[in-house]
């Protein structure tokens, strides 16, 4: 991996690690489901993020077969969107998917802070 891609991956990862720990501790704090949405705008990012995911847009603009250039390791055993879909037997949804659908304030807190710490993938 050139030394420009390895930033851009760094980059992303710790971006998405804020990301994901705020929306953590501001649903504790609030008691409800914090979205992603509610990240940008209280931080003021203007800056349209592809699929509001940080290494989605790491991985759109490096590979052309996207999902497989994520750089975090979503325990997912499909070949792409590996943060909606386990792909494992009476278990489809990925964490993403689950943290989508939960309407449980602690559900998504407890999610949010698995997606915060997902270990990294080798490229």
């Amino acid at each position: 991996m050139d030394y420009k891609k390895f930033l851009a991956k760094r980059k992303a990862i710790r971006q998405h690690r804020r990301m994901w720990r705020w929306i953590y501790r501001q649903t504790l704090k609030r008691k409800r489901k914090v979205t992603r949405e509610e990240y940008f705008s209280k931080n003021k990012i203007e800056e349209k993020v592809f699929n509001n995911c940080y290494c989605c847009e790491f991985a759109f603009g490096t590979d052309c077969s996207a999902c497989r250039a994520c750089p975090l390791n979503w325990g997912s055993y499909a070949e792409t969107k590996k943060c909606v879909d386990k792909f494992e037997r009476n278990d489809h949804k990925g964490l993403l998917a689950k943290w989508n659908s939960t309407v449980n304030w602690r559900n998504a807190a407890k999610l949010a802070k698995q997606i915060a710490t997902l270990p990294e993938r080798d490229l």
